[in-house]
């Protein structure tokens, strides 16, 4: 019934395509590697034609394969459809003389669409009719009022940009009348794309198969009542079905629909028409709202939506209601909040429908699902975002923050007393290398809870559905066939990889790189995203909804850079207060530090804390990367040591045991003869070394509390050379800043040499006065703590991160001093408009990430 090769050579005459040697499917056992936070590079406004490859390319890692009947029992539409229901419905297409009895064809189909001379958009038309029938077939058993229309020449109505595209036909609303040549259908109103093509040759499926992918992220990204879709490919006598979620996609291995395997092609559409409109995918607890036409007003033009809160029993004060009977019967009814979206303050348009899209919302709170009556006037952010089932919510995070936060402070009130403040930045250990002023910083911070307000105030946070979990009986096309095959494309030029010992290979006399060169950053990209593939579980996803206070702005948005680094200044508060909580936020970017307008005085806010963690110093088999490449830390993006550049074979003489001066013999001298020297200053072996701790050249990168620091040492560069009016650093911040999880020679040269020799000549010449010698103080003392931190087996120790926690404190602080002087750098404009214009988060504008 099904064909196990999804991609084909030319189809042999008088059968199936037969699957070619080493490509089986086999089911796999999937490993335990979560969901990945993925390079994150945004479409912006570019046309869905231009990045249909691209979005195939990104969802070919997120897609496997199933057999109808396997699929149809697990991920529906419906589940209804009865044993007998097929044969009825059967009959009564032979019946209405749809279905060819004794030919067992379609009778508008006498012959594949492959042997008619009409084009493939006249062919098809005569699949309305078939579908038509089926759907009255079932009657009063129908699930929704949807209905199939071919669409070939109706152009698509869209709210987000890209929308230029067109596809052959859809389950649409049943409202919707289809009506002269070239009208428009509302993105919205689709509920299921179709895709056809009359041939089935290996170049028709790789068009198809990237239509209907980049369909269903097309209305995935503008409509957030869909939480899944389901999508129908047909090429030639062969049918697909295909699902997407925000945790895999699935495509069903072909049927052939118009003679051999008619009985499913019947099945499958009943399935469609029991099913509900949840079923298919359509988010109960988001309602549209009417579109109100006014000229003067922008947002009251746009269509809203309306999200449906739960409101906890007796949070609205029943407990007041003096009469016990209509107490209980208010806390008996479900309660909910509903919030308004006045406009998108992000772009979802990431190329993955899979990974972790966040949809937030300007917002307001309205009296219910059916009006826009509001409660108030008041302004608020709504974040929609799908996570990992097993992941903490950000707000779940937050609060495990501050109730840590909360026990050091009490902790230390009961152990001193009033002078807890003073006997804590004086005792504890993390604090030890910390001056005068930075621990007068924290100590007024941790005092009657001041360091929550370097946070979102949170007012709301609820979950909902979760994605339908992975099939047992999925294949994975680990045998090599693509699914969602791409285009050849080129790679930018001056892109290198570089080896697990640190050594850089390539160079930019090889300006351009094939996308299949082995050692390219876009093909070990693919290479990363294959192998990840293997090792997923693709675990299930949950919605999860926030609500808060705060509607801030982008960085780039403060307008000078003086105001963007006294935000950065503040942002290293908030690490500190991580620090104390013995956390890491693990994907600081220039999308989650948030500039907030209080009373004409800007506020750093840290927020997306859904990837932060407690540091566990317990063994980890993984640390998958998170991060966005733009500001991923050096280590986590190479996924090795840096002391892996100070491992290797040397003269002993010329050895860190020299250096340190150990003894021949000892168990000291044998560990550290195999390091290259490094650091004048390092004379002796510390009486803190830990010889068992030192990570070994294979050791799994763990996140640590310097990660986050250096991620703010990258937002920094970034903005002074990519979001100021520089064309040179401009195009320099194209070779450092990529949308790659392999990093380009540049970015590699930038944090392992002088600033001076790197970045300097590339800079404004009002930066040049002051920056470098600012970034190379930070910059030196970043590399020097991680080989000193591996060096000596201290990854584990807290207190070892006092000592560049300190060094950024005062750097920055005796830097902006000094720039209430001599700053004339501080007027500078940024250029949020520049080259690395993007979406950004959190009710901000919008981001370069």
């Amino acid at each position: 019934m099904s064909n196990s090769n999804e991609l084909t050579a030319p189809v042999p005459k008088g059968g199936l395509p037969e699957t070619p040697k080493g490509q089986r499917f086999t089911t796999r056992g999937l490993g335990i590697e979560g969901t990945p936070h993925s390079p994150g590079e945004r479409a912006g406004a570019l046309a869905l034609d231009q990045i249909r490859e691209k979005i195939a390319r990104e969802m070919n890692a997120e897609t496997l394969l199933c057999h109808i009947d396997k699929f149809l029992g697990h991920f529906g539409p419906s589940t209804s459809v009865k044993p007998a229901d097929v044969p009825k419905c059967r009959k009564f297409l032979v019946k209405a003389n749809v279905l060819n009895e004794e030919t067992g064809r379609w009778t508008l189909f006498p012959l594949n669409p492959l042997q008619y001379p009409e084009q493939e958009h006249i062919v098809f038309k005569s699949f309305k009719p078939i579908i038509d029938k089926i759907l009255q077939f079932a009657g009063n058993r129908r699930g929704n009022s949807y209905k199939f229309e071919v669409v070939d020449h109706t152009y698509l109505d869209s709210d987000i940009p890209g929308g230029n595209h067109k596809m052959d036909g859809c389950l649409v609303d049943g409202d919707f009348k289809i009506g002269k040549e070239f009208i428009k259908i509302s993105v919205r109103r689709i509920k299921s794309p179709h895709q056809y093509k009359k041939r089935r040759t290996q170049e028709d499926q790789r068009i198809v198969h990237a239509q209907v992918v980049s369909d269903c992220y097309h209305i995935l990204c503008e409509d957030p009542r869909h939480m899944f879709i389901f999508a129908v490919t047909v090429e030639d006598t062969f049918m697909s079905v295909w699902y997407f979620s925000r945790s895999h996609g699935m495509k069903v291995l072909s049927v052939d629909w118009a003679e051999k395997d008619i009985d499913t092609f019947i099945h499958v559409i009943l399935a469609f028409a029991f099913a509900s409109p949840e079923q298919l995918g359509v988010d109960p607890t988001v309602h549209l709202t009417p579109i109100k036409t006014n000229e003067d007003e922008e947002e009251a033009a746009a269509q809203h939506y309306i999200y449906q809160c739960p409101v906890e029993a007796g949070a609205d004060g029943s407990q007041d209601v003096p009469d016990a009977v209509k107490r209980s019967k208010q806390l008996a009814a479900p309660k909910f909040k509903y919030f308004m979206t006045v406009r998108s303050i992000n772009d979802m348009r990431t190329y993955n429908i899979s990974e972790q899209n966040t949809r937030v919302w300007k917002a307001v709170e309205v009296k219910g699902p059916n009006t826009t009556e509001t409660v108030r006037g008041e302004y608020f952010v709504l974040k929609d975002v799908w996570l990992d089932r097993e992941r903490l919510t950000e707000a779940e995070n937050m609060d495990n923050i501050f109730r840590a936060i909360d026990e050091l402070v009490n902790n230390s009130k009961n152990a001193w007393g009033d002078a807890w403040k003073e006997h804590l930045v004086a005792e504890d250990a993390r604090f030890g290398s910390f001056d005068d002023a930075t621990k007068a910083r924290l100590q007024r911070l941790l005092t009657n809870g001041n360091y929550k307000s370097l946070f979102l105030a949170k007012l709301d946070a609820w979950t909902g559905v979760e994605s339908k979990p992975l099939s047992p009986e999925v294949l994975n096309n680990a045998g090599g066939v693509d699914i969602l095959p791409g285009a050849s494309v080129t790679e930018k030029p001056g892109h290198v990889s570089r080896t697990a010992q640190g050594s850089l290979f390539g160079n930019s006399s090889h300006a351009t790189t094939a996308v299949n060169s082995a050692n390219s950053p876009v093909a070990l990209d693919q290479k990363t995203a294959e192998d990840r593939k293997k090792r997923r579980r693709f675990a299930p996803k949950q919605q999860s909804r926030f609500v808060y206070k705060e509607v801030c702005n982008d960085l780039a948005s403060v307008g000078t850079l003086g105001k963007f680094m006294d935000l950065i200044e503040q942002s290293l508060d908030a690490l500190r207060v991580l620090f104390c909580a013995r956390w890491v936020h693990r994907d600081i970017s220039s999308s989650n530090l948030l500039a907030f307008d209080h009373n004409g005085k800007w506020e750093i806010k840290l927020a997306d804390l859904e990837f932060a963690k407690k540091v566990d110093r317990e063994k980890s088999l993984s640390d998958p990367r998170t991060g966005t490449p733009f500001y991923m830390p050096f280590e986590i993006m190479d996924q090795v040591h840096l002391l892996n550049d100070l491992r290797e074979e040397v003269d002993p003489e010329m050895s860190m045991a020299k250096q340190l001066g150990l003894v021949e013999g000892t168990a000291q001298y044998e560990c550290y003869k195999s390091f290259s020297q490094f650091g004048t200053c390092i004379q002796r072996l510390p009486s803190t070394a830990r010889i068992q701790d030192i990570p070994d050249a294979k050791t799994a990168i763990r996140y640590n509390f310097q990660h986050d620091l250096e991620s703010i040492w990258w937002i920094v560069l970034h903005f002074i050379t990519a979001l100021v009016n520089h064309s040179d650093s401009q195009r320099y911040a194209t070779l450092v800043f990529q949308h790659s999880l392999t990093a380009s020679k540049s970015r590699w040269r930038v944090f392992e040499k002088k600033f001076k020799v790197t970045v300097e000549e590339h800079l404004h010449e009002t930066l040049k006065v002051t920056f470098p010698a600012f970034m190379e103080k930070l910059r030196s003392s970043m590399y020097k703590e991680y080989l000193e931190r591996e060096l000596f087996g201290q990854l584990a120790v807290d207190e070892s991160y006092s000592a560049i926690h300190s060094h950024f404190a005062t750097h920055f602080r005796r830097f902006l001093e000094a720039a209430n002087t001599e700053g004339e750098w501080k007027q500078m404009a940024i250029a949020p408009n520049g080259v690395f214009t993007g979406p950004q988060v959190a009710g901000c504008s919008l981001n370069h990430d």
